[in-house]
């Protein structure tokens, strides 16, 4: 997780030492650099060494010059000439002092791009599109069909074209999607403005006509299709906490739900991976029953453990039952989210130990434009559980269920002979196309054969236009199978989650109690 801070100036010449020790060493090394403050000049000690053959390079050239510099000098006038030549190394200097202390820490150039590892959870979440979320059943190849929504964004052109949660596609413009992949269905809605879609709903169908705008993606929505047998339940999907005012979609939800007389609810935050401390504390305050109950602990240099506590007055919502799902993906602001929400509300936490990430990061905003990230904080839950470094242990361990995915060898595709894949054709090279479209997650399994059907033709289709790519039956050529050969090395699964019994262990609890969903934890592990 991390807080923004804008305008901090950097300090250069550590990033300049830096530089200089990455780029003849191969890595970066820690040094004493100290200043009283952070407007004032830099004092270096140069008593180290920092690297055998910079040192000897530096060492001969003070001892041997005419010109009778310090060491100190020699370093100086090295590293200003460095940087005035190979000014495009500035990022690479940045991002090696913060790998040097902080595996968290990354370097942004203003361009968007970052010389290592490291990547911003976006805030905002503001996109040209048509404001659904989609999800389907797997196949046996592990990727997702039969397209339904599972949320409608606010204010979106899905809103107000009237598509609801639990919409199954049927068509998009004249193609039949009922049989065809998630994957197709995103990649054929991303490339249109305009669209008209006919879902079936309740046994009935509807067609609609909508164009893309600009939609606010949420980071939460109710999950719907998530244990139906139980009425007074309801699953709540938290993607992130990348939205600073996510708590308010959070406080519809749960005034929807208190409205409606659900009484437990399933908070599923399994590969959650993270967001923003404040979003967090924001979410956890809706919970807060009492005075001054604590939220969470934040400590940073300057603050002695505990002093910084992080209270709120309570009037949060009351549930019976809360279960918290998380896995091995679930971290940073997730963490926090899940084991302050227990020890506060006393909730059951389920699934698997966390990632175990329990400091935050600050951005510094630079002069240029670039930004710095690293670690500035830690954090403890309200109670004062530290598991930095270990992870959450849940109260009830148990693991998704994965599935090997069906695989087979796929047969040869090449420039020579996708020259007979043509209408009415039924060849190997149909065959291996139809292949790689299942391994794409276009077709199902159980479409690959050497027949070139009205869904192999579709699928090359919207695959062309998707990579813009020549259209046409005809214009199956090398550009189209170097793209189709790097879509089946991205997308091709090797297992998937044939079954959520995490969610249904949390079903358990709230039907039939703790002991239980132990009991189904304990005979699903085996144990």
């Amino acid at each position: 997780m991390k807080r923004r801070i804008k305008k901090i100036k950097f300090i250069e010449i550590i990033l300049c030492v830096l530089l200089l020790s990455g780029i003849f060493s191969g890595q970066a090394l820690s040094f004493d650099v100290y200043a009283e403050d952070k407007d004032a000049d830099i004092n270096i000690n140069i008593d180290y060494d920092i690297h055998p053959h910079l040192d000897e390079i530096i060492d001969l050239f003070v001892e041997h010059s005419l010109y009778g510099v310090t060491r100190e000098e020699a370093i100086d006038a090295m590293l200003e000439n460095f940087l005035a030549n190979y000014p495009e190394l500035l990022p690479r200097l940045g991002y090696s002092l913060v790998s040097a202390y902080d595996s968290y820490g990354a370097y942004y150039s203003a361009s968007g791009a970052s010389p290592g590892p490291g990547g911003r959870i976006g805030s905002g979440n503001l996109f040209s599109g048509y404001g659904i979320r989609i999800t389907g059943t797997p196949g046996s190849n592990g990727h997702l069909y039969n397209t339904r929504i599972i949320q409608v964004f606010t204010e979106s052109p899905a809103e107000k074209a009237g598509l609801k949660p639990g919409d199954e596609f049927i068509k998009i413009g004249d193609i039949n999607v009922e049989s065809l992949g998630v994957n197709l269905v995103s990649h054929l809605l991303s490339y249109s403005d305009s669209v008209e879609i006919t879902v079936k709903r309740d046994g009935e169908y509807v067609t609609v006509s909508m164009s893309k705008a600009l939609v606010v993606a949420p980071t939460l929505y109710i999950d719907g299709f998530k244990i139906p047998e139980s009425e007074d339940a309801a699953v709540i999907k938290i993607l992130d906490f990348s939205d600073s005012d996510m708590a308010y979609d959070l406080y519809l939800i749960l005034s929807e739900l208190k409205g409606n007389g659900t009484d437990n609810i399933i908070i599923d935050l399994r590969d959650n991976p993270g967001g923003y401390f404040g979003a967090v504390l924001d979410c956890l305050a809706l919970f807060s029953t009492a005075e001054d109950v604590v939220l969470a602990k934040y400590i940073d240099k300057d603050v002695v453990e505990g002093d910084d506590i992080l209270s709120h007055y309570g009037d949060g919502f009351v549930f019976s039952q809360i279960c918290l799902l998380v896995n091995s993906g679930s971290a940073s602001a997730a963490e926090i989210f899940a084991q302050s929400l227990s020890d506060m509300t006393g909730a059951v936490i389920i699934g698997e130990t966390t990632v175990g990430k329990a400091v935050g990061q600050a951005e510094f905003e630079l002069s240029g434009g670039d930004s710095l990230l690293f670690t500035t904080f830690r954090l403890l839950s309200s109670n004062g559980v530290d598991y930095n470094k270990t992870g959450i242990e849940p109260d009830i361990k148990i693991a998704d269920e994965f599935l090997q995915a069906e695989r087979q060898d796929f047969g040869q595709l090449n420039f020579v002979n996708c020259r007979t894949i043509k209408k009415g054709a039924d060849n190997p090279a149909v065959s291996a196309l139809n292949q790689r479209l299942s391994a794409i997650g276009y077709i199902l399994p159980e479409d690959i054969t050497g027949e070139f059907t009205d869904t192999t033709e579709f699928a090359a289709e919207i695959f062309r236009r998707y990579n813009n790519l020549a259209d046409g039956t005809g214009n199956i050529d090398y550009l189209f199978l170097e793209y189709l050969e790097e879509y089946v090395s991205a997308l091709n699964r090797d297992r998937y989650i044939g079954r959520d019994v995490v969610l249904e262990c949390a079903e358990i609890y709230i039907n039939s109690g703790k002991e239980a969903a132990e009991a189904f934890a304990a005979e699903f592990s085996g144990q």
